[in-house]
């Protein structure tokens, strides 16, 4: 497992590449590829242990289930999920957008999540993806996440690259998909008037969210403290569903 490894000499965390790009692009497979989900549960988990798909897509459900992992949290007799019951969660965080933008509060509140139904010494996987605004600039979640972890004691442990396109010959595949125009708010690149005083050719812009964009997917990966803070939602032990 390669969250066994030690901190690298800077401090660090150490990085992994993982191919879980395929030749046959389906599109519910976008926030989490089935190869990046298997890979997930297979590296942090252990047959018999719980799993959080916290991601909406239920392809971490589907890829726990088929490696012998349980899904359903503990609840009680009032119908409330039990406080620490997964050994790994699994969540994802949009990139902001015109339309979304999950930044600061929200992403705390979604790590909080997590490591409240993480229990202490587990694992919070987040993944998240790349995109660029109109005039070109990257736009990246993750620092916002890691930065985010802290509050809810969470130790970074590990960074992984998914690839999400096939490695052919030895380099990434050429078969990208083009997102649709109307995605995430995007296909602004022509007659954009931020786009022409970047001085950036519509033909670029276009490239780089229908090429770079999708090439991978940066997973943020977390311990939660054995001794970690918990903050109820009702009584001890509980947390509202």
């Amino acid at each position: 497992m390669t969250h066994a490894h030690e901190p690298t000499r800077s401090g660090r965390p150490p990085l992994a590449v993982w191919a879980c790009g395929t030749h046959d692009h389906d599109p519910d497979e976008y926030l989490v590829p089935a190869r990046l989900a298997e890979r997930l549960v297979a590296e942090y988990t252990r047959p018999g242990q719980a799993v959080a798909d916290l991601t909406g897509t239920g392809m971490v459900t589907n890829a726990a289930l088929q490696s012998e992992r349980t899904t359903s949290p503990a609840t009680t007799g009032d119908g409330t999920e039990e406080v620490g019951w997964a050994d790994l969660a699994v969540l994802h965080v949009p990139v902001p957008s015109d339309r979304m933008r999950p930044e600061g509060a929200s992403v705390r509140a979604r790590l909080v999540f997590a490591a409240t139904v993480t229990r202490p010494g587990g694992i919070v996987a987040v993944i998240t993806g790349l995109d660029h605004t109109r005039a070109g600039a990257l736009v990246d979640p993750a620092p916002t996440v890691v930065r985010s972890a802290a509050c809810a004691d969470l130790v970074y442990l590990q960074h992984v690259i998914a690839l999400t396109v096939p490695i052919c010959l030895g380099g990434l595949g050429a078969t990208v998909p083009v997102r649709d125009r109307d995605d995430s708010g995007l296909g602004w690149w022509e007659d954009d008037p931020e786009v022409e005083e970047a001085g950036l050719a519509p033909s670029v812009a276009e490239a780089a969210v229908t090429i770079t964009s999708p090439a991978h997917l940066n997973v943020s990966v977390f311990r939660l403290r054995r001794l970690a803070h918990r903050t109820d939602a009702g009584r001890t032990g509980e947390v509202a569903a």
